[in-house]
């Protein structure tokens, strides 16, 4: 990892117009401003590899991305990021911002991962929501 292809899995662009580089392959998060050119990392280095999914930008003005059991929170104002734990969040690849300000996720592999992730970003709690198993025929 870290090297090559993978690094990041998908940009997000915050309020003010700066690209936001979502890490996979990577321990840093890159910011880029199309303003000026410049690029810079976010908040220094993880200790261990995002392996985040795609972002999305929260009504907080905040980025927030799936990664593996855990959301990844990247604090645009304060050039910073945290990992929000959480061992439900596995096996979703794609979020989007629903009107409600929460975030869905449909599951990404057949199997246990039956119904479409929600989750809360006011209080980080997730749901299994919908009515049917979205399960190999889905």
């Amino acid at each position: 990892h870290g090297r090559g292809y993978g690094k990041y899995s998908g940009t997000v662009v915050d309020r003010d117009g700066y690209i936001y580089g979502i890490p996979y392959g990577s321990k840093r998060i890159v910011k880029y401003s199309p303003r000026n050119g410049t690029t810079f990392n976010v908040g220094g280095q993880a200790e261990h590899y995002s392996k985040c999914v795609n972002g999305a930008l929260a009504r907080d003005g905040n980025i927030y991305a799936v990664g593996d059991k855990r959301v990844l929170k990247i604090d645009v104002k304060n050039n910073s990021h945290s990992f929000i734990e959480n061992n439900t969040i596995s096996g979703w690849l794609d979020v989007l911002l629903g009107n409600d300000g929460c975030w869905y996720s449909p599951p990404a592999i057949s199997g246990p991962l039956l119904h479409v992730l929600k989750l809360d970003l006011e209080t980080m709690n997730t749901y299994a929501v919908g009515d049917e198993d979205v399960g190999e025929d889905g």
